[in-house]
């Protein structure tokens, strides 16, 4: 496994890395690899379907209720005359 020395890094990612390896129970070199691991690992793509219909594949209908929203309003729109 290779080695990186990283120099004149900005205070505040210094100081983000150092929070976040704390928060995280891990050393700084830990926590930089899984940062860099989390920048360089390619994100997969869109599947082409809705968040609602991938929650959907998960569960049953009767998970869910269709909600019927009227299209008319139920009282006059205030008057700010």
């Amino acid at each position: 496994m290779g080695d990186i020395l990283l120099r004149n890094v900005a205070s505040d990612i210094d100081r983000k890395l150092r929070e976040s390896a704390r928060r995280n129970h891990r050393s700084l070199s830990d926590e930089a690899q899984v940062w860099l691991r989390r920048t360089i690992t390619p994100v997969p793509p869109p599947s082409g379907r809705s968040l609602v219909e991938r929650l959907r594949e998960g569960l049953d209908d009767d998970d869910f209720i269709d909600l019927v929203i009227p299209r008319t309003p139920d009282r006059a729109p205030p008057d700010f005359s």
